[in-house]
């Protein structure tokens, strides 16, 4: 079972996006600056993601959500088949390094077993996001939380990105570009002294764990209020973000 759909996503994205800007507005309103911790900020719209995500999925699906400790942000049933899926909703900003981590809850997700999870990935600015949906996330996927880490768990990217479907903005491998590189100059016939080391770089790029740049899409605010096609992708629009 696939859920969320890009059309979906994009629509709960907008209306996340005009919940922003008049959180922004009210905090204004009252001498605070709702961006100037953008972690306090990611929290305070966890609770809109959940919202507006599950708004979207119930015109297909039988949803029920449940902020609570211990209990899944999103539960989803397909009335037909009568699967259920619980999903995790994480939203979270790129670091000062320009890393992005993605993280769980590791006793929750040890508890369970399996979850999956829907990451949204937003600029500071709140304009740009990248959306991933993940299936069937094992804790097995995540590090050992650290002390000190209030026991939160860093993703396992190279082994979960293939569980992964995007459904706004993009990644792409790390690894991938630098085999179809160093793979491209070896046709080429270089110089015997540059096809060891072209031969060397292959050889680690072929066991190299990979680590991946995820890309941001411009999702265009007036589309807001006014209904719009939703199904091509805005172009022009992307933003490198960080890789992990």
């Amino acid at each position: 079972m696939q859920p969320i759909s890009r059309d979906a996503a994009l629509a709960a994205v907008r209306k996340m996006m005009q919940f922003h800007e008049e959180t922004a507005r009210l905090f204004e309103r009252y001498g605070m600056s709702l961006t100037a911790d953008l972690g306090r900020r990611n929290t305070l719209l966890s609770a809109a993601q959940e919202k507006f995500f599950s708004d979207e999925l119930s015109a297909h699906f039988r949803v029920s959500t449940d902020g609570r400790a211990g209990q899944p942000d999103i539960r989803i049933r397909d009335p037909e088949t009568g699967e259920t899926r619980e999903l995790e909703c994480k939203l979270t900003t790129r670091n000062r390094s320009g890393g992005i981590n993605l993280q769980t809850d590791y006793d929750t997700l040890r508890r369970k077993g399996c979850l999956d999870y829907l990451y949204v990935i937003a600029s500071p600015e709140f304009t740009e996001f990248c959306v991933m949906h993940f299936s069937g996330l094992t804790p097995d996927d995540f590090r050992t939380p650290a002390p000190g880490s209030r026991g939160k768990s860093g993703m396992i990217k190279h082994r979960c990105f293939a569980k992964a479907t995007t459904l706004v903005g993009e990644y792409t491998s790390l690894r991938d570009q630098s085999l179809a590189r160093v793979s491209a100059a070896l046709a080429g016939s270089p110089p015997p002294a540059r096809r060891r080391r072209l031969e060397g770089a292959l050889q680690y790029w072929t066991s190299a764990a990979d680590r991946y740049t995820i890309r941001l899409e411009k999702v265009s605010a007036s589309c807001i209020l006014n209904p719009c096609d939703n199904t091509q992708r805005e172009t022009g629009t992307w933003n490198l973000t960080g890789t992990g």
